[in-house]
């Protein structure tokens, strides 16, 4: 409803609204209303008010909490331009506009909504209908079989090899025509460095799942990842090999 409101098509939004209350029923299907200082939020909250009035849906406060606390936020801005690639400088980037965009407390989003004390009684009334218990998994990663014979840890080391094999020939050509970066041999040895790195062999033992999950450095995973052809992986490593102190982390649970 939202989204046509910002367009100018009340009408639409208001036949909207009424499907889905129809379909989820008159107690179960709510209008939301946020305020995190946008000046696109406030040109649509008279039509949020105008549409409750209208179709006696009940209108509920909410905010749109991307990171814990006020002061995370620029730490979110930067964490959003790793994800998309981009810099800060980047005008065209994907921007949060604010520092608003966080977990607030009761008394923050009274502050918010002080004239419409009753948009977060409504938004209150809801969680006390949720009965959800969320439980933390042991190991949400799957087991993976392996060969008769095999081990996790060695099948693990048998296949990484075999994946390197596969490209020794093409290293090689590479190398002759003074096109790759290291001599073969250096590759050889930090595969051999990285298989043996206790990180690595924790992430198999802890995750059960791919080899370098729990936390795999640029400078202790790269080649084992290029060995099992997960190309896109590699090429994120080969971008972010510029600054060794990267990280991937992955924690389970």
């Amino acid at each position: 409803m939202a989204e046509l409101l910002t367009e100018g098509k009340y009408a639409a939004a208001k036949q909207a609204a009424g499907f889905f209350r129809d379909i989820f029923g008159q107690d179960s299907f709510f209008l939301e209303i946020q305020d995190q200082g946008l000046e696109l939020e406030h040109r649509i909250h008279p039509d949020l008010f105008r549409l409750e009035q209208e179709t006696d849906i009940p209108l509920v406060a909410t905010n749109d909490s991307h990171y814990l606390c006020e002061d995370d936020a620029r730490a979110h801005d930067v964490l959003v331009c790793v994800q998309t690639g981009k810099t800060l400088q980047d005008p065209n980037r994907l921007k949060f506009h604010g520092n608003q965009f966080f977990v607030k407390s009761a008394e923050e989003m009274g502050r918010v909504f002080k004239d419409g004390p009753q948009l977060l009684s409504r938004t209150l009334g809801i969680a006390e209908r949720c009965n959800v218990q969320i439980g933390k998994v042991k190991n949400p990663f799957p087991h993976f079989e392996v060969p008769t014979g095999f081990s996790l840890d060695s099948y693990f080391e048998r296949i990484t090899r075999e994946g390197f094999a596969t490209r020794l020939a093409a290293l090689r050509e590479l190398e002759s025509k003074g096109l790759l970066k290291k001599p073969v041999s250096d590759y050889e040895q930090r595969l051999n460095r990285e298989i043996a790195d206790k990180l690595i062999e924790e992430a198999k033992r802890d995750l059960q799942s791919w080899p370098l999950g729990k936390f795999v450095g640029i400078a202790n995973g790269k080649v084992v990842v290029v060995s099992h052809d997960l190309d896109e992986i590699a090429c994120q490593l080969e971008q972010a090999e510029q600054d060794p102190s990267n990280t991937f982390i992955v924690e389970p649970g």
